[in-house]
């Protein structure tokens, strides 16, 4: 999905006043608005997005990519994505942010409940596909994947190209790791 403006940055967003951080109204419109497009884009059943673990990749386009402040627009389009799909955003991991020089200025929005990495999922086909690195286990070398690999989930298991150990993929919450455990022991 695509919206089609720029969220505003941090500082014109929210502002500190007697003691709190509070929304300006210029950042309550653009949510509202952001959140109207996401829900009208959604083809999911309610409730899909709920409770589980969620990937979201926002890439922020702008007519020069140094104009484009991705820290400082990232809370308030991710807070409007979680709005507009009725999730809470703390289930989100990982969150991709990216910027890239656009003929038109908003952000690509990619909600998935799996780690995408071929071409077909990715929200521009003319994106190479995401490199995925990751920090061996064993001897904390930085790892790159098989470019063959498309799809990870927990228990994909890696092998160290530097020290020849295997690192097993977990993509489990702690809470979600209990809630299995438990489910097991007390069954």
């Amino acid at each position: 999905m695509f919206i089609n403006t720029l969220p505003p940055t941090t500082n014109q967003a929210y502002r500190c006043g007697k003691g709190r951080l509070y929304m300006t109204e210029s950042g309550k419109l653009w949510k509202l608005g952001a959140q109207l497009m996401v829900q009208a884009a959604n083809r999911q059943p309610e409730g899909f997005w709920k409770d589980k673990q969620l990937y979201v990749s926002l890439i922020f386009f702008d007519k020069s990519v140094l104009t484009a402040d991705v820290d400082g627009r990232a809370k308030l389009a991710l807070d409007a994505v979680a709005a507009g799909l009725d999730f809470d955003d703390r289930y989100v991991f990982p969150l991709l942010l990216d910027k890239k020089k656009g003929v038109v200025s908003g952000v690509s929005v990619l909600v998935t409940d799996r780690i995408p990495l071929d071409q077909e999922n990715l929200p521009f086909t003319d994106v190479d596909p995401l490199p995925l690195n990751y920090i061996c286990a064993a001897c904390g070398a930085i790892v790159e994947t098989p470019p063959d690999l498309t799809l990870i989930d927990s228990g994909t298991t890696f092998l160290c190209s530097s020290c020849g150990h295997l690192t097993v993929i977990d993509l489990e919450t702690p809470r979600q790791r209990r809630e299995r455990w438990e489910a097991q022991i007390y069954s």
